[in-house]
């Protein structure tokens, strides 16, 4: 028992010493939408269902890695924001949490365009918020 508590002590500390933003960095994403990855280079628009407002999205790849050439968030109100640049998504992982302009946003839709590698099965790609 005092050697299982010698063990959760540091680790607590350690949590409780890390900064919120790191803390929070995986906690209370939503996944707003999924696609999985067509051979090649394509194009798909993730319809947003729901009046959910939030403060930042990101985009994360399962399975495999593919590479996001963009990405554009449209919002309810008809307003549209460029969120990403070119950049390879390794799967298990997520692309940095984007912040929305203005107050928290509505989003109607995630328009993404993307190329699969042409190895192995298909990655899916899915779309957070917060």
């Amino acid at each position: 028992m005092i050697r299982n508590t010698a063990l959760i002590i540091p680790i607590l500390a350690a949590a409780l010493a890390m900064p919120a933003t790191a803390q929070q960095r995986y906690r209370n994403w939503q996944t707003i939408g999924e696609r999985t990855i067509a051979f090649g280079v394509d194009r798909d628009t993730i319809a947003v269902r729901g009046d959910r407002r939030h403060a930042q999205v990101r985009i994360c790849a399962l399975r495999r890695d593919f590479k996001l050439l963009d990405a554009d968030v449209k919002f309810a109100n008809g307003g549209e924001q460029d969120i990403s640049e070119s950049r390879t998504i390794r799967a298990g992982s997520c692309s940095g949490p984007v912040d929305l302009r203005g107050q928290r946003r509505d989003i109607a839709a995630v328009k993404l365009f993307y190329s699969r590698f042409n190895r192995g099965g298909a990655p899916i790609v899915r779309v957070q918020a917060r």
